[in-house]
């Protein structure tokens, strides 16, 4: 009788800094012992736990973090792995006394096995044993394609066919307990979106979003794929780059292999100069803009349509409520609250609102209908075209405020339209 072969697992274990939370994950990996071909460790600050008497400690290696981005880091050393599966295990994740070998085994219709961690109120699924062949095909997100490092795995199992992936049945994947701060809570609340199920296509009222981009290397990755990352799929992406001098450009070719999304390059000219030579392209009854540093909650699509259903003929704007987020480092996002819209009807409660407005979701005819967004004398239009293209909006049209939050600002230090200028008073004296 031949012997069933025992398929390796490469275990990789991810931000696990605590020496204890680390001894109690490798020991409950002893009972995969005759399975596991190596164990990888890696903290996104970088801590060399010293392991010379943890379990299975011959197995270790400890990852060199890629430019402080884990998803790049994980993409380079994937390509590498030979073994049949890749394990992992994160944020003080170990297994239960109950653990069976027979469920760390996929059959031929599945690719991966997942497993549901509860924090709180939330429920959130994780990836657990992947194939290894199937993850080099396909490769999770990098820093700079998601909002925040939380979304990592949450946001690639969104992408995965939900007919290849196997639940865990039963509760053998624990945590440690963990300090939940309102940043956390509010980030797992937002990754939990991601599983919310594809809701049917329905083409009307039709929707298209535009971004211009000036030098957001760093960010506006995260804005497109949020528009990828939907419940609903907006009908186009229109993204023009208003003659960047960084490699943003460059990346953003990345992205022409999905047809929804259209590039377009200019001379810099400011915003409103930028957006204007993409609206004659947009065909859809709606357009959102969304900033180059900003991005969309998973389901925003959905609840937008759900608004514009109904909207009146005489409104040309429908707009909501902000969520707040500060950038403080490099590797940290830290939530800054909502900030409620509120309803405007004329020019004086226009100037009177703390802007931003959003999110900005435009009826396409009507901002046609008045040439797009004006280029002032002001700075040649370069600043508040926001408030430009509504303050022209308002004297033929409607705006309409819904009680909606799925626009996130990003609040950074390379903002320059979300501060409060000395500039504005002297740019309301050449407001119409």
């Amino acid at each position: 009788m031949t012997q069933a072969k025992k398929e390796g697992i490469q275990v990789i274990i991810i931000n696990c800094v605590s020496s204890y939370d680390l001894a109690k994950t490798l020991l409950s990996l002893k009972c995969l012992e005759d399975r596991i071909e190596g164990i990888d460790i890696l903290n996104e600050d970088y801590v060399n736990v010293q392991t010379n008497n943890y379990p299975l400690n011959k197995l270790i290696q400890h990852l060199k973090l890629i430019e402080e981005d884990i998803g790049a880091t994980l993409n380079n050393h994937i390509q590498k792995i030979e073994c049949d599966y890749i394990l992992f295990l994160n944020n003080n994740t170990f297994f239960a006394s109950n653990i069976v070998q027979r469920m760390l085994f996929l059959d031929d219709n599945y690719h991966l096995l997942t497993y549901k961690n509860q924090i709180k109120s939330e429920i959130i699924e994780r990836p657990l044993l992947i194939r290894t062949s199937f993850l080099k095909n396909n490769k999770f997100f990098t820093k700079y394609q998601i909002p925040f490092k939380e979304a990592l795995f949450p946001s690639w199992l969104s992408k995965i066919d939900k007919k290849v992936i196997k639940s865990v049945d039963k509760e053998f994947v624990k945590h440690s307990s963990m300090g939940k701060s309102q940043s956390t809570s509010q980030k797992n609340e937002f990754i939990n979106k991601y599983q919310n199920k594809p809701k049917s296509y329905e083409s009307m009222p039709s929707i298209s979003v535009m971004i211009s981009n000036y030098n957001m290397e760093k960010y506006v990755e995260v804005a497109v794929n949020s528009c990828f990352l939907q419940t609903q799929l907006p009908k186009n992406i229109f993204v023009i780059d208003d003659g960047s001098t960084d490699n943003s450009y460059e990346n953003l070719t990345n992205w022409t292999e999905y047809p929804e999304f259209k590039l377009f390059k200019t001379e810099n000219g400011g915003k409103a100069k930028a957006l204007n030579k993409v609206l004659d392209y947009i065909d859809t009854d709606f357009v959102l803009e969304l900033d180059a540093d900003d991005w969309l909650d998973p389901n925003a699509f959905e609840v937008i349509k759900g608004r514009l259903k109904d909207l009146s003929q005489s409104v040309a704007l429908l707009y909501g409520n902000l969520r707040l987020w500060k950038q403080v480092s490099s590797k940290e996002m830290r939530y800054g609250g909502v900030r409620k819209g509120k309803p405007i009807f004329n020019k004086k409660e226009l100037v009177s609102y703390f802007f931003p407005l959003g999110p900005r979701i435009y009826r396409t005819s009507s901002l046609k209908s008045i040439n797009g967004f004006p280029i002032i004398e002001f700075k040649n239009g370069r600043m508040y075209e926001d408030v430009s293209v509504i303050n022209k909006l308002i004297n033929n049209y409607q705006l309409s405020y819904k009680d909606f939050t799925v626009y996130n600002v990003r609040q950074h230090n390379l903002s320059i339209t979300k501060k409060n200028h000395s500039d504005w008073s002297d740019f309301l004296k050449y407001l119409d």
